[in-house]
């Protein structure tokens, strides 16, 4: 007989990208280090408060595709992120809200038809070790995917009647469901070296419709559309990045920064993604559409206290960097 302390679910097809993704890399861009972490931080936080967690404990992030599980003892899960319905034993369900997923029972979380990300967990987290204090995946310390990978993890758990005298089922209030389609708005403040865009290049920034490049991951993803024109052919000293930062590289063609990108970069700064909005970045799948609007940075801080403060009164340990 099974431990009943133990709930275990395995992957049956763990999609194309599915990694394990919780605390990210604070504190460490002296050593290189990016923030890594959740591509979509709320997406996250969201899902862990539908079973009752922290909201950075460890859950599977599933990018672009469909992913399927199979449990060996009952599992207290959710899905939130990007994903519209999950499908129990075939039957259809809607993602945002919490359920007992029985034993020898089988999810599939369904592929996303706007968005990119999903995200999977289970009450207590998914079992796994710390580096640098972060528990969370990032490629280039963990080449072969190491403990981080998806598949076959014990989930911590209980049996059936526990989870239903322990838990309760959640569904997310309609005022924090996220729901994405295929038009995103981003707003930013002027990086240090927007004004070496030309004035009408400037202009352009805000005006013009960008596409998100069919090549990109993770550490960032090219803005197509138009090629922005500098001043002058002036060069930088390598500078500080942060997921958010759109650079300008010799193309023109705009290139945003996502949370495994680079600490540091040598081309011109023209625009920050404000905090409230950086989230939306790891639901940017290609062919997406986006449309950027400056604002300035006090109005850039308030957005992000009301927001903050909106979000913790669900879930109150949430952090958006």
């Amino acid at each position: 007989m099974a431990d009943p302390l133990l709930s275990m679910y395995q992957f049956t097809d763990a999609g194309r990208i599915t990694t394990v993704q919780g605390i990210p890399f604070r504190g460490h861009r002296h050593l290189g280090l990016p923030l890594a972490g959740a591509a979509d931080q709320l997406s996250l936080a969201l899902a862990n408060w539908l079973v009752g967690n922290a909201a950075e404990k460890t859950a599977y992030e599933i990018t672009l595709a469909s992913a399927k599980i199979s449990a060996s003892n009952a599992a207290f899960i959710a899905v939130a992120g990007a994903a519209d319905y999950v499908l129990i034993d075939g039957v259809r369900q809607p993602a945002g809200r919490s359920f007992i997923l029985q034993s020898d029972q089988t999810l599939e979380i369904a592929a996303p038809r706007h968005g990119c990300r999903s995200y999977l967990v289970t009450c207590g987290g998914i079992p796994c070790s710390r580096m640098l204090g972060a528990s969370s995946t990032y490629a280039p310390l963990h080449p072969h995917g190491s403990a981080y990978v998806a598949d076959g993890y014990l989930a911590q758990g209980f049996t059936s009647n526990t989870l239903k005298k322990n838990w309760k089922e959640r569904e997310l209030p309609a005022e924090y469901a996220l729901t994405f389609g295929d038009h995103f708005l981003l707003r930013y403040v002027a990086g240090p070296e927007h004004s070496w865009l030309e004035s009408d290049a400037q202009r352009v920034l805000q005006a013009k419709e960008w596409t998100v490049s069919q090549r990109g991951s993770r550490m960032g993803q090219r803005l197509e559309g138009t090629q922005l024109e500098m001043r002058d052919d002036r060069q930088m000293d390598s500078s500080a990045v942060f997921p958010g930062t759109i650079q300008c590289p010799p193309s023109g063609t705009p290139f945003l920064l996502g949370c495994d990108a680079q600490t540091t970069g040598g081309y011109p700064r023209i625009a920050q993604i404000i905090r409230a909005d950086r989230h939306l970045i790891g639901q940017l799948r290609p062919g997406a559409k986006v449309k950027l609007q400056r604002i300035e940075p006090a109005e850039a801080r308030r957005l992000y206290r009301s927001k903050i403060a909106l979000l913790r009164e669900l879930q109150p340990d949430i952090r958006l960097d």
